[in-house]
């Protein structure tokens, strides 16, 4: 990420020579002497990176841009040199970039409410904490064979379905109950398509094992996954 190269140490033997350890070491002298402070136009970085916005204390504090090295870019709020608060991340897409997440960051990383972006149009829209979707959320993924969506809604817990939730298939088939792992586990109601059936009962690792498949008619389409 941004910052200078890492300085390499070598032994009071070694022969001295110009290097790119030297350069580097230069350049966050140099750095260090500049005091920004208040708005500056494009900075750059040893490393290839480059940023315009705000600055306090040497750091990145305010609004910016950062470019990274790697084409992803970062547009949005720092704090003390790190991500902070409200911001956008944009990857290269041929000679575009696109959107991977935008919503709330602490210490550099995706934290609090969010969407996150996936390349086929997917997206999830919810909570994260430490860069992973944790908590409450809303998660579409994309059906190659269908073209369409599949649909979870429920709680997450380090970017896996665990705890309740609700998993709509492009086909129609949803179940409403526990999951752990994204997986089908405790109790749960699986409605069919056609809603003319369900099962209700106890699930491990995504199978049934103890319940019960029950007739419906046009009155009885309640799932009870309590």
């Amino acid at each position: 990420m941004a910052g200078p190269a890492a300085i390499t140490r070598i032994s009071s033997s070694a022969t001295p020579i110009i290097s790119q350890t030297s350069e580097s070491r230069r350049w966050k002298l140099n750095d260090l002497k500049a005091n920004k402070d208040g708005y500056r136009h494009k900075m750059y970085w040893v490393t290839g990176d480059v940023y315009l916005g705000e600055w306090k204390l040497n750091k990145r504090d305010g609004v910016g841009i950062h470019t990274y090295k790697n084409g992803s870019r970062y547009e949005g709020e720092f704090k003390k040199g790190k991500r902070e608060g409200h911001g956008t991340l944009f990857v290269a897409h041929g000679n575009k970039y696109r959107v991977v997440y935008k919503g709330y960051w602490s210490a550099g990383a995706w934290n609090g409410l969010g969407i996150l972006f996936g390349k086929f149009g997917e997206t999830y829209e919810g909570q994260f904490q430490d860069g992973l979707r944790h908590g409450y959320g809303r998660q579409t993924y994309w059906c190659l064979e269908t073209k369409n969506y599949h649909i979870y809604v429920g709680d997450w817990q380090n970017d896996k379905h665990e705890g309740l939730g609700t998993l709509t298939m492009v086909n129609g088939d949803t179940y409403i109950g526990s999951f752990s792992k994204n997986l089908k586990e405790g109790k749960g109601c699986f409605l069919f398509a056609d809603k003319k059936s369900k099962y209700e009962g106890t699930w491990k690792a995504d199978v049934p094992i103890c319940g019960a498949y029950v007739k419906l008619d046009d009155n009885d389409l309640y799932c009870d996954a309590t």
